[in-house]
């Protein structure tokens, strides 16, 4: 099967997030390095956040900020007419993108054009901080870090209990700064405390920071803004799954082709450990034991807590003019679910292939609309689940994009 290992990292960067804010509870030291100035120019005026939008710089590389948008179509709702150029240093330009629920997309760009990529967050921001942000993203040559902080009065981040120093708050709260080259060893994996301030240098918040993974790694960028003392974030290497302890719990011979597999060969989901304790699990030929992990996603221990007891995915691939269609999910492990069925509007329903509590059934194939897969025939569909005993336990609907 094709192997798209840029959006496999994000995926298990994202796992190493969602897991990470579920795992702070450790207690760890913070090795004291000297801070580091740093300079930053903007327009615009510090610690507001709810028009930054307004006779701002325009928009910085505007088709590739309109491409990236367009790739949350039917996940997150995007407000392109609140969109600006919210900072900008010598070797990079932040773009800011206002979503309709009241968060905020940043795309982040070299000064030379090359989109460094873009994040999107639905979360409405509040005075109190909520909504704030810090990332990095980094390649051979740069490892820049930006964000935005939302608190009420907000001028400046102090990073200096991570060994960066005090960066202004530019529009809209937005940040931007080049990691400086002399101190990617010593800020690699680096986590430790900071703080909010006003526009007099007085404390509005204590937070933390881990400033990421420097350039060198393949898991290069990342970043974490969290609660003071809960940012020692397990290392992505942590994630990768142990191949050789890798087995095959449910396969489906397929009726029609869905990417590199023809009609009548079979597919299947495979499960790993991992270092962490948790699991990988990942779509790959049935059969012989995968040599490399294809799309798929890697937790810790704590993936499911407080999660739905059903979780459900489309996943969908362009073939000669149209997509073909995979339903693909999961069960709560535990659950004690034995049954998975897919239903369609007309409820007419089909058991999907279940073991390792996971699941997989086909769809039938979608027109392409615009750059997308347009809705599947029959659609609705659900997902019901079912017990032992033939009790509906959950049900969850099919994404229709």
């Amino acid at each position: 099967m094709t192997i798209d290992t840029a959006a496999l990292l994000e995926e298990l960067r994202t796992a190493v997030h969602r897991d990470a804010a579920r795992r702070r509870v450790r207690r760890f030291a913070v090795t004291a390095i000297a801070a580091l100035a740093v300079l930053v120019t903007g327009v615009g005026i510090a610690g507001t956040y709810d028009d930054w939008w307004t006779g701002a710089e325009p928009v910085f590389q505007p088709n590739q900020v309109q491409n990236a948008m367009d790739e949350n179509e039917g996940v997150i709702d995007i407000d392109l007419s609140k969109k600006a150029t919210v900072a900008r240093i010598d070797d990079a330009a932040l773009v800011a993108v206002a979503t309709k629920s009241g968060g905020f997309c940043m795309s982040l760009f070299l000064a030379n054009g090359r989109g460094m990529g873009s994040s999107c967050d639905s979360t409405p921001v509040r005075d109190d901080g909520t909504g704030s942000a810090y990332r990095t993203r980094a390649d051979d040559s740069h490892w820049i870090a930006y964000g935005r902080i939302t608190d009420a009065g907000a001028a400046a981040l102090d990073l200096s209990g991570v060994g960066l120093g005090r960066v202004p708050l530019l529009r809209g709260g937005f940040y931007l700064l080049d990691v400086p080259r002399a101190k990617w060893d010593a800020l690699d994996k680096r986590h430790g405390d900071v703080s909010i301030l006003d526009g007099g240098g007085a404390t509005i918040r204590r937070a933390c920071v881990y400033v990421g993974i420097a350039p060198g790694s393949r898991w290069a960028g990342g970043g974490e803004l969290g609660e003071p003392g809960g940012c020692d974030e397990p290392s992505p290497e942590d994630y990768e799954p142990e191949l050789a302890k890798a087995h095959q719990v449910v396969a489906l011979t397929l009726t029609r082709a869905f990417g590199a597999l023809d009609a009548g060969e079979t597919i299947a989901v495979w499960q790993a450990p991992n270092p962490l304790g948790g699991t990988c699990t990942f779509e790959a030929p049935a059969g012989t034991r995968p040599q490399q992990m294809g799309g798929g996603q890697c937790a810790g221990p704590d993936e499911w807590r407080g999660g739905p007891l059903l979780r459900v995915g489309r996943e969908s691939t362009l073939h000669d003019g149209s997509y073909d269609n995979l339903l693909a999910g999961a069960v709560r492990p535990g659950s004690g679910v034995v049954r998975v069925a897919l239903v369609a509007a007309d409820g007419r329903a089909t058991d999907a292939a279940l073991g390792g509590d996971v699941f997989l059934a086909e769809l039938p194939p979608s027109a392409k609309v615009g750059k997308r897969p347009g809705p599947v025939p029959g659609a609705p569909y659900r997902v019901i689940a079912y017990d032992a005993a033939g009790k509906e336990v959950a049900d969850a609907e099919v994404p229709g994009r």
